[in-house]
């Protein structure tokens, strides 16, 4: 489906980036659960300084990767610490899958398209 108005294509993108920050939400929950594992067990052969998880971080890092294939709108095209958000590339990539899986099922967009925060 390809929307031509310039209002649908933004509603469209704002669907598209709470599917991510609902993604980084999950990524990050994960993270700070290793992260407090790794606190109350700790193990001699990891750093002891391993950074904290952040969920803005992580919420950025897919922001600026997906912003302009997605088209995400008012998204930073770039991030300057890429390390803290404790993601990998195929993480990210996956992210992308399941956005736009989530938008071949059939009533999904509509549906979204017309829900208010």
């Amino acid at each position: 489906m390809t929307f031509k108005s310039p209002l649908l294509n933004l509603m469209k993108g704002r669907v598209r980036l709470q599917a991510l920050d609902d993604i980084a939400e999950s990524q990050y929950e994960l993270q700070l659960q290793a992260y407090n594992e790794g606190l109350a067990n700790p193990n001699p052969g990891t750093p002891a300084s391993r950074l904290k998880p952040d969920l803005l971080e992580v919420q950025r890092i897919y922001q600026v990767d997906w912003a302009q294939r997605l088209e995400l709108p008012w998204q930073p095209t770039s991030m300057k610490f890429r390390a803290s958000a404790l993601t990998c590339d195929e993480q990210i990539e996956a992210a992308y899958e399941i956005v736009i899986n989530k938008e071949s099922r059939r009533g999904y967009l509509p549906k979204n398209l017309a829900q208010k925060e």
